[in-house]
Parts: C-alpha cells; sequence; structure tokens
C-alpha cells in the first residue's frame, strides 16, 4: 500500500533519483562552528603572555608534563613514555583450543618467605 500524500505526489514531478554510488551530500554536513579540538590547537600555539622566555602554550604544557613525570606523578610518567617509545605492546598467547591465557604471578608480602607461584588458566573461570 502506498502512504504517498496528495501534497507529496504534487512535489515529487521534480526530483530525481540519485545515481547509484552517488551521495546526495557529498561534503556532508556542513560545520555549525569550530570544534573545541581547533579551537585548543590554536591556542596551543600562540605564546602564552606570562611567559618571560616566550614560549607557547604547548611548550609549557609539554615542560609541565615532564616535570610532573620527574616528581614521580604516575600519569604524567606514563604519557611521557608512551609519546616517546609508543605504548607497550600487548601480546596474548593462546592455549591448544585458541582460548586466550592468564598468567597470574603471586607475589610475597616482605615478611614472608618466597612461596609464589605461576598458574596459568584459560579464561574460564
Amino acid at each position: 500500500m502506498n502512504r504517498t500524500t496528495d501534497k507529496q505526489r504534487g512535489n515529487s514531478g521534480n526530483l530525481r533519483p540519485w545515481k547509484r554510488g552517488q551521495s546526495g551530500n557529498p561534503k556532508g554536513r556542513p560545520p555549525i562552528g569550530k570544534s573545541l579540538t581547533d579551537e585548543l590547537r590554536r591556542l596551543m600555539n600562540e605564546v602564552s603572555p606570562e611567559d618571560a622566555e616566550g614560549r607557547t602554550y604547548l611548550q609549557l604544557l609539554a615542560i609541565a608534563t615532564v616535570e610532573l613525570a620527574i616528581e614521580g606523578n604516575s600519569t604524567a610518567l606514563t604519557m611521557v613514555w608512551n609519546r616517546i617509545d609508543g605504548p607497550v605492546p600487548q601480546t596474548v598467547e593462546e592455549d591448544r583450543r585458541g582460548l586466550p591465557l592468564i598468567q597470574v604471578n603471586w607475589g610475597k608480602r616482605p615478611d614472608e618467605p618466597d612461596t609464589s607461584a605461576d598458574v596459568q588458566t584459560n579464561g574460564h573461570a
């Protein structure tokens, strides 16, 4: 059953269907305004008026991150290493059935003798 109204039928004469594989809006939706990311990128390259040495906000942010890492801030330290060397690759070993192996290393308390054991399980409890 066709649900086209009379008003829609009146306008359908000047409509042309798109060719196969052709987009009706090839450039996509026009941007409404600048994004926060665009504005941050612009601002990061500006010279900070508070800095006596004339450094950009980007340079000051990098210096602050490194200083936090040196002070022992683990988040800043991780960010610095990930930016320099990239994140440590994670490898997943599989058992002969193709299930992932999880290795658990139980540590010892400083006041106990070494009784740790390596346990391997297949991803199921």
